[in-house]
């Protein structure tokens, strides 16, 4: 019986094209196993098995011998997966001109190889069946890799999520409703909760980028909003912020469970989707949006009750691209992608409140000034090969070209979501963090005081309709909900201590206790 089914496999073993077409995407999840969860890859490997069937049938139409097809699609797919791999090697050893150039010269080095190559895999004449055996095996032992180690963090994973302690404040509603404080449940606002990613504060615009931002101040205050002037982030980077703000809590718990050398950013990412604000709103009767942004953690939310889609490119397809041999066309799509995504959500966002019937929460995560600076001040494209990809903040008149940019949007934005003054909704427009046009956010050995004062100062702005503004001067992004809740729902959520902790994304759960630095000290 075991050998029959040994030999009923064996008569198989000419499909290793499909290992080969598994493996890349398997160890580019592997490699960022910290950051995505495992369902992020399942798409990319769809098309990746898809794809190499599509090859494999038309190539052996033509060639008309199955293991020659295998081993010519087979290496085909090493020097499409490996292209990026070898760019970063000789990046880092070697080139020293532009990528442009850089890309064409291992471009045609690539289509070179790809075309000998085949050439001779054609003109073989040994039979290959022990090739295809030997080849076979290979390809079981790499996949066999990857897997132990994705089955390996995800027990891990779900140990330090069932670890997680529940907050008794987070989850205790007060069920005492008094009319006069509460809202009727047909004349709750809408609420946007909309995060600028990166845009710094008009004191770091001032100090810092030489730019004085008042006139879209003072636009925000003419129609109701509240800038709060002294704003502090409690967390340095996107994953940190958003998952304490929409939990409406601290997370430096974490370190218990993860240390804080870990660089785990899944278990960010699984509070960020199912988080409390969305929990509790839902409990009143609102209907939760997720705008997606083309990162991980903002980009496809499955507790969402909608997912608006504006483009199907994100950031493990970006990731994904960058190791293939279509990585000298990425500024050329996935900017373009880019692009279209900030300006299909910002239109999306006007309209979004008559295609769904309300109450409705919108969470739209825009990453936007953030780098790359693919848009100039009028929203008008720029060279695409000048642009450096990344979360590169060194070129300061792109920053604040987008910055111009944004400010034209949200002015737009903001004039349609107030045009019916009897049903005004809560706005709150605000940046995960600020900007880090000063080095030191990506190292290791700790950081430069200077960054800290940049980094720490978002923009804040609200619109709470019918009520005094109750939003502080001195806010900080955990407590928002809090009052938003408390005031307009009737809860009694306690307001915490602000708090500010800075860390490094070589160490994000390496928390430094920065609060009163960054309170008394101005960025320079």
């Amino acid at each position: 019986m075991g050998k029959k089914l040994y030999r009923k496999l064996i008569s198989f073993a000419y499909l290793y094209p499909l290992l080969f077409a598994v493996y890349p995407l398997l160890a580019l999840y592997t490699s960022n196993i910290e950051k995505l969860r495992y369902v992020r890859i399942i798409q990319p490997l769809e098309i990746s098995i898809a794809f190499t069937i599509g090859l494999w049938l038309l190539l052996n139409t033509l060639l008309r011998n199955k293991y020659k097809t295998s081993l010519l699609v087979t290496y085909f797919l090493l020097l499409f997966y490996s292209y990026g791999h070898v760019y970063n090697t000789l990046e880092w050893l070697i080139f020293n001109n532009t990528e442009i150039e850089n890309n064409i010269g291992l471009f045609s080095l690539w289509v070179i190889l790809l075309i000998i190559g085949g050439y001779l895999i054609v003109l073989l004449q040994k039979d290959l069946t022990g090739i295809t055996k030997t080849i076979s095996k290979i390809g079981i032992f790499l996949i066999l890799i990857p897997t132990f180690q994705i089955i390996y963090f995800n027990i891990n994973f779900n140990r330090i999520l069932s670890s997680d302690p529940v907050s008794t404040e987070i989850a205790e509603l007060i069920d005492s409703k008094d009319p006069t404080v509460s809202l009727d449940h047909t004349t709750r606002p809408d609420i946007y909760y909309i995060i600028l990613d990166a845009y710094a504060s008009n004191e770091v615009l001032k100090n810092i980028f030489s730019y004085d931002n008042i006139e879209f101040t003072r636009f925000l205050e003419s129609k109701g909003f509240k800038v709060a002037p002294q704003a502090r982030s409690n967390y340095s980077q996107t994953a940190l912020s958003l998952s304490s703000s929409l939990n409406m809590k601290y997370i430096n718990y974490l370190v218990n469970s993860l240390g804080e050398n870990s660089i785990n950013r899944v278990v960010l990412t699984n509070m960020i989707k199912d988080n409390q604000v969305f929990k509790f709103l839902k409990s009143e009767g609102y209907k939760t949006i997720n705008f997606s942004s083309g990162w991980s953690a903002t980009d496809r939310n499955r507790f969402a009750d909608i997912n608006v889609f504006c483009v199907r490119g994100n950031d493990v397809s970006t990731n994904l691209l960058l190791t293939t041999m279509l990585r000298p066309f990425e500024n050329m799509f996935m900017n373009e992608n880019k692009r279209q995504r900030v300006l299909c959500t910002f239109s999306r966002l006007a309209n979004i409140n008559k295609e769904v019937k309300g109450p409705i929460f919108t969470l739209a995560h825009i990453v936007f000034p953030h780098p790359p600076f693919i848009f100039g001040p009028n929203g008008e494209s720029v060279d695409y090969s000048k642009i450096k990809n990344g979360d590169d903040y060194s070129n300061k008149e792109g920053y604040i070209n987008q910055v111009k940019f944004v400010n034209k949007e949200v002015e737009k934005l903001v004039r349609k979501l107030t045009t019916d003054k009897s049903h005004l909704p809560i706005i709150v427009i605000q940046a995960d963090h600020g900007s880090a046009s000063t080095p030191g956010l990506y190292g290791s050995t700790g950081y430069y005081p200077q960054l800290v004062q940049e980094r720490m100062r978002p923009m804040v702005a609200t619109l709470l309709p019918g009520k005094n503004n109750f939003i502080p001067d001195s806010v900080t992004p955990v407590n928002i909900f809090r009052l938003i809740f408390n005031n307009y729902f009737n809860t009694k959520y306690q307001i915490l201590e602000n708090k500010i902790y800075f860390s490094t994304y070589a160490k994000p759960y390496k928390f430094v206790d920065v609060t009163e630095t960054v309170w008394k000290l101005p960025p320079k």
